[in-house]
């Protein structure tokens, strides 16, 4: 077989793979934008969600009103809650009292797709996005409602592929390599015709 024949397929084999990872379907990351509550508190950090199967992963979120000084990840799901248009997570202390459940339920305003590089609110109507401390799970004891969220939103991350090349990345890889291909064939039929005496 022809090794420039070769070299391409090798080529085209590669850019292939790389393409076939690519899937829209894939869960998008979401940025927490200006998410912040009375007394000062914030809340800051990201979370993969896949719109394809209404789940959310690779929690990273970090919450801090007053003296709380919170870390939630995926492990604080709070079970039967989560859907499209709301993340509701809770830590337990496992300390008795009004501070025992430390929670934040973030509610969107729309549901979150699978769309890159859009924003959606936050709904900061009647205490929909909270941070709290209660007594007991989920919101439902004595305590405190810190405050809600105001003038907050989340946005998507544009697709990427792992590695950091883009898709117009890929293409332009891929275009390279056949340009390649076409001057190292022009240059042996130029050799070929001409040959050196």
């Amino acid at each position: 077989m022809n090794k420039h024949l070769v070299s391409f397929l090798v080529s085209a084999a590669a850019a292939g793979s790389i393409l076939t990872n690519i899937s829209p379907a894939q869960a998008l990351v979401w940025n927490l934008d200006n998410v912040t509550y009375g007394f000062g508190g914030s809340a800051s950090g990201q979370f993969d969600y896949d719109a394809a199967t209404d789940t959310y992963s690779n929690i990273a979120i970090n919450a801090t009103v007053g003296t709380f000084n919170l870390s939630f990840n995926s492990s604080d799901i709070v079970p039967g809650t989560a859907s499209s248009t709301t993340l509701f997570l809770e830590q337990d202390t496992l300390s008795p009292g009004n501070n025992r459940y430390q929670g934040i339920r973030l509610t969107f305003q729309d549901p979150l797709t699978d769309t890159p590089g859009i924003t959606v609110n936050l709904d900061t109507d009647t205490g929909q996005s909270v941070f709290y401390t209660s007594s007991g799970p989920n919101n439902t004891g004595t305590g405190n409602r810190l405050d809600a969220a105001n003038g907050s939103s989340i946005s998507s991350v544009p697709f990427d592929i792992p590695g950091g090349a883009t898709i117009p990345t890929v293409g332009s890889l891929f275009a390279l390599g056949l340009m390649r291909q076409m001057k190292k064939k022009m240059a042996a039929r130029n050799i070929a015709s001409n040959p050196i005496n």
